[in-house]
């Protein structure tokens, strides 16, 4: 299993195939699956039954999470005061990531902004002016997006919110693996 892993890594690297966590683990998965059909012709297959049962849970967990496994991890805190200031991508592989884009002055314009963490919790502090469309999605835990809350595992969920006349737009788009995905409204 693992020098299958090992090949399949190095023809990553090449640009051969993409390797997620997901594929390494079912393909280690398909490996010990193979070993106890050879197994129960020649025996000696029980060790490879413990180790499949072991790895259950982390390819489960591989199969809920397709965030980034490599943007850091800490607390994370970005309030920009212009809207070329507001980036389009934040990334953190664990830990809490604030982004307050309350002082932003939209002025009629439109914005999309993408999150993303495996671990965590995300936060967003929106305009009270701004409209706010937003998609939400975490593998497993809960999506407070501007007090609509849903928890639960692989959950999804969309949310509109108007604005002031001429207040521009906020387009969110969150994804988690675990944790919390929060929007709020400043002041709110």
């Amino acid at each position: 299993a693992l020098l299958t892993i090992g090949v399949a890594a190095l023809l990553d690297d090449l640009g051969a195939v993409a390797l997620s966590a997901e594929a390494a683990f079912a393909l280690m998965l398909l490996v010990i699956g193979a070993g106890l059909l050879v197994g129960t012709w020649f025996g000696h297959s029980r060790g490879l039954i413990v180790l499949g049962v072991l790895l259950i849970p982390f390819a489960a967990a591989a199969a809920l999470v397709h965030e980034p496994l490599d943007a850091g991890a800490g607390e994370r805190t970005a309030a920009p005061q212009t809207l070329s200031g507001v980036a389009s991508d934040y990334r953190l592989t664990a830990g809490h990531l604030r982004v307050d884009v309350s002082q932003v002055p939209f002025g009629g314009t439109s914005r999309s902004v993408t999150m993303q963490a495996a671990l965590g919790q995300l936060e967003v502090i929106a305009p009270a002016t701004v409209a706010v469309d937003i998609t939400g999605h975490v593998g497993a835990g809960e999506l407070d997006l501007l007090g609509r809350i849903v928890s639960g595992v692989d959950i999804d969920a969309h949310v509109t919110s108007p604005g002031a006349a001429g207040g521009g737009t906020l387009h969110l788009d969150l994804h988690e693996g675990f944790g919390q995905v929060r929007v709020v409204r400043a002041g709110g």
